[in-house]
């Protein structure tokens, strides 16, 4: 893969060109979307973002992520990147920078540390996604510090391994409402070209179409 271009590089969205009246819909506002950063140094098993952002964490420098912020008059911002969890000083930086701001906003996973949770909050967390791949302790906890400080949890649930039975899936089910996630997600494991349930599939010989427009899995 080619070099990325420098961070620095990366500049404010064009949001001029955008049709504002698809913002609201039947009253409700939508949220802005803004990249803090690029790229991942994780490597989940069905994710394909560190082809399509990079291997490497790249954070945007403080000011450029608070101008971009400051400028949207909308008060309900969706931070997109991959994860704010990849560096702890950066990440507590710019919660700390976004404070001032009084915005709302939700983002895919941050930190496990209460200092990083306090600041989160007291920068507006509105949401966070968390992915429930089991019903652990691990889980449950991890759900229960984001609300004890106020934040609200969107669980995103991976369905379709191989020991995913009806059984297991109502299971599932039961210790989401237990554990009183605020909203779910599910998705259907699809083998994205780039990611390791590809790879793991494709030398099985469980993929028997390659139109991602139509894929198809042996998942027995």
């Amino acid at each position: 893969m080619q070099d990325q271009p420098p961070i620095e590089s990366v500049g404010t969205a064009r949001r001029s060109i955008l049709n504002r009246g698809m913002y609201n819909y039947r009253g409700v506002q939508m949220v802005d979307l803004v990249h803090a950063s690029r790229g991942c140094r994780f490597n989940c098993y069905p994710c394909a973002v560190r082809f399509l952002g990079g291997r490497k964490f790249r954070p945007r420098p403080y000011d450029k992520v608070i101008e971009e912020l400051a400028a949207i008059d909308n008060n309900r911002l969706f931070i997109v990147d991959n994860s704010l969890a990849q560096d702890k000083d950066w990440e507590m930086g710019l919660f700390k920078e976004m404070i001032p701001l009084k915005k709302k906003w939700c983002s895919h996973p941050i930190e496990d540390d209460d200092k990083v949770l306090d600041l989160a909050a007291q920068a507006g967390a509105w949401f966070i996604y968390q992915a429930i791949f089991d019903s652990s302790n691990h889980i449950r906890d991890r759900v229960k510090r984001y609300h004890d400080y106020g934040i609200a949890v969107e669980g995103s649930i991976l369905l379709g391994l191989d020991y995913h039975t009806e059984d297991y899936i109502k299971r599932l089910v039961d210790f989401l409402l237990e554990i009183e996630l605020d909203m779910a997600e599910f998705t259907v494991l699809t083998p994205f070209p780039h990611t390791r349930t590809f790879d793991d599939l494709h030398k099985e010989g469980r993929i028997f179409s390659y139109d991602w427009g139509n894929v198809l899995l042996r998942l027995g």
